[in-house]
């Protein structure tokens, strides 16, 4: 799932994110993000279609780089895998300020549900009792991707107050349908 990004792209996220700094993503232009990239604004389109195209595809960068930290993890549990969501985010916690502020955390859940299905991550066997299907499993890689994204969201608004650890023992008595140890 590894991603490489053209220079051209990487520049234009860069300018975005500067820019977003100081502005909403509403009143961003895209004359003004090809500007501050430094390329034509024909270049803009010949790559994304639009603003919000180029914050996925951050997301989409961030999730790569989450999804190979924990695939050279070693052993691994549903604990370690969500600490480490968490530990993950909050080295980004200026991203995710931006994207509260222009009110697009959402797009985040959406980018996470596809990384779900894409990968082995979490280790889903080992938060449930028994096996499921395919089927089953999907629905439950949903849910664990609500509930993450859904604490995410609530540790953002609420200013970073809890460390990762504490968010990963709420995850875990959340769900009553532990693997016995």
């Amino acid at each position: 799932m590894q991603r490489k990004l053209s220079r051209t792209r990487r520049d234009i996220i860069v300018a975005l994110l500067e820019l977003l700094k100081t502005n909403s993503l509403a009143e961003i232009t895209i004359t003004q993000i090809a500007q501050e990239a430094k390329v034509a604004r024909r270049t803009f389109y010949l790559n994304y279609q639009n603003k919000e195209g180029v914050m996925k595809d951050y997301i989409e960068v961030l999730f790569d780089e989450f999804s190979r930290s924990l695939q050279t993890a070693g052993s691994r549990d549903s604990r370690h895998d969500t600490i480490a969501f968490f530990r993950f985010w909050k080295e980004h916690r200026e991203f995710l300020l931006l994207l509260q502020r222009n009110s697009l955390l959402n797009l985040l859940l959406d980018e996470y549900e596809q990384m779900l299905e894409e990968t082995t991550l979490f280790s889903i066997e080992n938060v449930m009792e028994k096996d499921v299907g395919a089927k089953q499993m999907r629905y439950v890689r949903v849910v664990l991707a609500a509930s993450l994204m859904g604490m995410l969201l609530e540790w953002v608004e609420s200013g970073f107050r809890e460390e990762p650890e504490e968010l990963a023992e709420v995850m875990e008595n959340m769900m009553y349908h532990r693997k016995q140890e």
